[in-house]
Formats: C-alpha cells, structure tokens, sequence
C-alpha cells in the first residue's frame, strides 16, 4: 500500500491493488482460469439433472474453448481477475470482434458463453472463483442487433411437416443419440397440437383443461368436436 502512495497512486488505487494482490496470492480465478474450467471440467463431463444423467456435450465444449480464448478476449480479459472484471469489459470483447473483425457469430457467441461460464463460476464456486460478492452484471450484456441471425426466410412445406410428424410417431429414440430416453406420448401429441393448431409453442402448449368447450349448438354440427 505504502509503495503504490508514493508512487502517487490515490488511496482507493493503492488499496485496490493490495487487495487485487492479496485475491490473485489467495488463488482467486482469473479469466483464463475460467476460460480452462468451464470447458474442461463442465461441459465435458457428465451432469445429474432432474431427468437423470446428462452425457458431456463435447461439440459445446469446444466451442467454449473457442470463443472464450478468442484472441480478442484475451486481450481484454487475459490474465484479469474475474473479481475485477465488469460490463464494459465485456461489451469491449462484443464491439471489437463486430466492428473490427466483422465477426457476426464469434461476437454473439462470446456474450452468450462468457455469461454462462460466469454465472457456472458465482454459483458453483463463488468463493474460489472471487465472485461471491459481485451482482451478475454479466446477465445484462446483450449481443448486438448488427450480429443477430437474419429471421428464416423459406418455411417448411405440407410435405415436409408430414415426414418430421411421421417420424416423431415412428421412431421414439433417434439412432446414434446418448440419450436413449425415449420421446413421451405427451410430446409428440404436443407437436401435432402446434401444427394443426397453428399456434407459437408457448400458447399452443399452455392450454388447460378448461380451455376446453363444447362444440357451439349454433354452428353445424360436427361430431366429436370441441373448441379450444
């Protein structure tokens, strides 16, 4: 503290700097601690969830060690304490991979990765990591708008809606998966609902039994019809 005085630095620098010291002494995670142990020792291994044991996915694995080890974000990040670390220094990563590489998907893909390994660092090892004190400011970087994908412009076809619902109804456990857990009745009904319905996802499948009515008297009748 003494040293950083009287080479001028003001009491909140010099008391930073003792503290930053005494994090990285204490073996606090920097960024590329981070950028290591989220690929390494999460995604790449097996996860218990509520529905049993999830297989690693590797292919998210080494797109987390891409993108989180971009040049362009270790030369923002590299070495830093992630104690240390806030929002314009991820916005900084964001901007610099769109506006000077043009590079649309690595600028999306790095908020998206670097929020999730930060928030995977506070809520596993929030003491170790450094993290236990910070707000997750991380969960309000957004991507730009210049790097979102354009909307889909072609729509599937009758035909081709057809052969996925053929195989959703045939074949309840696609060859070659992990998972062998095989696709429920409630599912596949819920995927015919869509498509006949029409309806987005979240309404569609938000239906409750009392959304359920009998079919009008007033229009012609239909037998075993309801309204929904």
């Amino acid at each position: 503290y003494v040293r950083q005085r009287r080479d001028g630095k003001t009491s909140e620098q010099a008391s930073a700097t003792v503290a930053r010291q005494a994090a990285a002494a204490a073996g606090r995670w920097t960024w590329d601690d981070l950028a290591k142990k989220y690929p390494d020792d999460y995604l790449s291994k097996p996860r218990r969830t509520k529905r049993g044991l999830r297989p690693p996915s590797l292919t998210s694995a080494a797109e987390a060690r891409r993108y989180l080890n971009d040049p362009v974000a270790m030369k923002h990040l590299g070495g830093r304490l992630l104690m240390e670390l806030r929002r314009a220094d991820f916005e900084a990563v964001r901007d610099e991979l769109l506006d000077i590489h043009d590079r649309k998907t690595a600028s999306r893909q790095f908020v998206a990765l670097a929020s999730a390994a930060m928030s995977y660092a506070k809520k596993n090892f929030a003491g170790n990591s450094g993290l236990e004190e910070s707000a997750s400011w991380w969960v309000d970087v957004r991507p730009r708008q210049e790097s979102m994908i354009d909307p889909k412009s072609r729509f599937p076809t009758v035909e081709e809606v057809a052969r996925v619902l053929r195989l959703a109804d045939v074949t309840r456990v696609m060859p070659g998966r992990d998972i062998q857990k095989g696709t429920s009745e409630a599912v596949v009904c819920g995927l015919w609902w869509v498509t006949l319905t029409g309806q987005r996802a979240t309404a569609a499948l938000a239906v409750r039994k009392e959304h359920v009515l009998p079919w009008p008297p007033e229009l012609p009748p239909r037998e075993g019809w309801k309204v929904v």
